[in-house]
């Protein structure tokens, strides 16, 4: 699954900036406590939009969608793959209603109804077992690292691992070099062990900054 959502402002929006994103996602947080009903909590890191049900969201490990903010703030876009899309799904529908923008869906080629009920316990659900794992991951020693990235990227569908050569894919995730972003891009790019990559090079950069994070305490 991939969508790709545009939130597009109206007059009654005004300019849709990561601040404004920032007094939403407060808000949300907030109506969420008073009904007592779950949904993810949100804030902004920069343009990048962090959710967390359990994680502190100032931990770097939180599920994130790096967002792209055009027109000086006419059009806010996040696009997502895999599991995650039900997460910015519920994120962007959430944040349309209270900001009084337009959503539009890429995929469907219009404007679309902003719902976010519907789309809540697939985001939470998703966001669960994402911490699980995080969790998991911290409770004991990962010794092959490389490999573990490989196959979160391909659960998530960033990518496509090759399915004739299990040799081939062991050994890249042997040799990921996991502090250097822009040299593990090339690697995947070239590798016969990978059959396609969807992500560009300022996602991957993200995506291995989350992982790495995975590994450490949440105090860094």
């Amino acid at each position: 699954m991939a969508i790709d959502l545009t939130l597009e402002h109206t007059d009654a929006s005004g300019r849709l900036l990561p601040a404004r994103f920032a007094e939403v996602l407060v808000h949300l947080a907030k109506t969420s406590f008073r009904t007592s009903t779950r949904v993810p909590r949100g804030v902004m890191h920069g343009q990048q939009l962090r959710l967390a049900l359990d994680l502190a969201l100032n931990d770097p490990a939180c599920a994130a969608f790096l967002l792209d903010f055009a027109g000086q703030g006419l059009r806010v876009t996040g696009t997502a793959r895999g599991p995650s899309a039900a997460l910015l799904t519920w994120a962007f529908h959430a944040l349309a209603g209270p900001l009084k923008c337009t959503l539009f869906d890429a995929r469907e080629g219009r404007a679309v109804d902003v719902a976010p009920e519907p789309h809540r316990a697939a985001a939470v659900a998703y966001l669960a077992s994402y911490e699980a794992g995080v969790r998991a991951l911290r409770a004991k020693p990962v010794e092959d690292e490389g490999m573990v990235f490989l196959a979160w990227l391909a659960r998530e569908e960033q990518l496509a691992l090759s399915e004739d050569d299990p040799a081939a894919v062991d050994a890249l995730g042997a040799a990921l070099p996991m502090d250097d972003a822009p040299g593990l891009y090339e690697m995947l790019l070239e590798s016969a062990a990978v059959d396609d990559v969807f992500i560009s090079e300022r996602e991957l950069a993200s995506l291995l900054g989350r992982f790495n994070a995975w590994l450490a305490s949440p105090d860094g």
